[in-house]
């Protein structure tokens, strides 16, 4: 079925003369300048807008989710330093409020935990130091009685060498007198 098109040429003039392609419509050259140009203009619009909405993001990428994760990553780097009074306070309302939540908990929890094995090293360091006193007490006790041991071994061996040179005197005087009778 054939379809009318308004404006479109009709007949012989249907061909362009130079190039042989197929004339549908004819239009003037200002009209589609004017139509091109009112497009760009759209086009560049259109852009202006789309690059203002995404600097508009960026803008907000970074305010919820950079300036929290740097937050995280700063409070991070002080952890593994030690420093376990560190506390992150993000306020993204995000996924980052329940991570900085957590690892907020596990620094507590890291934090009572050193504390518990610092006063329970303190602890048994007092009792180890008030063995190692108490061994040296006994020890130099121990110490001490061996000297005394020694000292009576060797007086009671001088005393059995003096017993010995005595009874042999008693005796030799003994001896004397019986002859002498």
């Amino acid at each position: 079925f054939p379809v009318t098109i308004p404006g479109a040429l009709t007949g012989s003039n249907r061909r362009h003369s130079t190039t042989g392609w197929l004339v549908i419509v004819e239009s003037r050259v200002d009209k589609v300048t004017g139509q091109m140009y009112g497009m760009a203009t759209a086009v560049a619009f259109l852009m202006f807008v789309l690059i203002m909405l995404i600097v508009i993001e960026v803008c907000l990428i970074r305010k919820k989710i950079f300036k929290p994760l740097r937050s995280l990553q700063d409070m991070s780097y002080r952890i593994s330093n030690g420093d376990y009074d560190s506390w992150s306070v993000t306020w993204s309302r995000n996924e980052f409020d329940i991570i900085s939540m957590a690892i907020n908990q596990a620094v507590f929890n890291i934090r009572s935990i050193k504390e518990d094995y610092e006063a329970e090293l303190a602890e048994k360091t007092d009792r180890l130091t008030q063995r190692i006193k108490d061994s040296e007490v006994i020890g130099s006790f121990m110490i001490n009685r061996e000297l005394k041991m020694i000292d009576l071994k060797n007086e009671n061996k001088r005393l059995k060498q003096e017993i010995e040179r005595l009874g042999k005197e008693k005796e030799s005087t003994e001896g004397e007198e019986n002859t002498g009778e």
